[in-house]
């Protein structure tokens, strides 16, 4: 028992320091993730000999940021708003981790960015495809796993099933109407039915004159 309370006694004696660690707020992780989603991208494309190599460009960067490509694992540091990746091929999906360089908040994953690539169809150039703009293999980003022969095969089977096909005329619906109908009738007899119309008249008058004289 004695000896315990001499360690106590010699514990007490000990100098105390404060050790002030570092840690993460949860302010500063919400700061951050609002600077991370605010990182936008858009891509480009060179093409040359049927081949094509994308670069992605990534705007709104922070210098509080820093970036990690995924399919490289290759780090980008702050160095301007913006950043540009070169070397992607067509069809591929890219991932960007976001994290910040505070050092509180190391490592911490805040937002991941993903780049879906189109994929691009090396024979939409061909002379076979010349006013057979529209069709599904002679577009310029369709993805296909066809080799040349068969991407010919396939164009040219098109091209023969549109000659196959019957070229219906539709019918022209000619509706005529009632007024249009008696309109042509008149237009066409208009004589016949003027003699009539001028007998009528002419003896409506005649009866009320002859009524009017009997009056007076």
């Amino acid at each position: 028992m004695r000896k315990k309370i001499v360690i106590f006694l010699l514990l007490l004696m000990l100098p105390i320091t404060n050790v002030k660690g570092g840690y993460c707020k949860y302010s500063d992780i919400a700061k951050y993730k609002g600077l991370a989603s605010n990182i936008s991208t858009y891509y480009d494309y060179k093409e040359m000999d049927n081949k094509i190599e994308f670069s992605v460009n990534l705007i709104n960067l922070n210098e509080s940021l820093y970036i990690i490509d995924t399919t490289t694992n290759k780090r980008y540091n702050y160095k301007s708003n913006e950043l540009t990746i070169s070397g992607y091929n067509s069809g591929q999906t890219i991932k960007f981790n976001v994290y910040t360089n505070d050092k509180n908040c190391f490592d911490q994953l805040l937002y991941t960015i993903r780049v879906n690539l189109p994929d691009y169809n090396p024979y939409y150039k061909d002379e076979i495809c010349n006013g057979f703009d529209n069709y599904i293999y002679c577009q310029k980003w369709y993805k296909h796993s066809l080799n040349y022969d068969e991407f010919v095969k396939k164009v040219n089977k098109y091209k023969e099933s549109l000659k196959e096909q019957p070229i219906i005329e539709q019918p022209i619906d000619e509706k005529i109407s009632l007024f249009e109908i008696i309109l042509d009738i008149w237009l066409e007899y208009y004589y016949i039915f003027l003699i009539p119309i001028i007998l009528i008249c002419t003896l409506t008058i005649y009866i009320v004159n002859k009524k009017s004289d009997i009056y007076n």
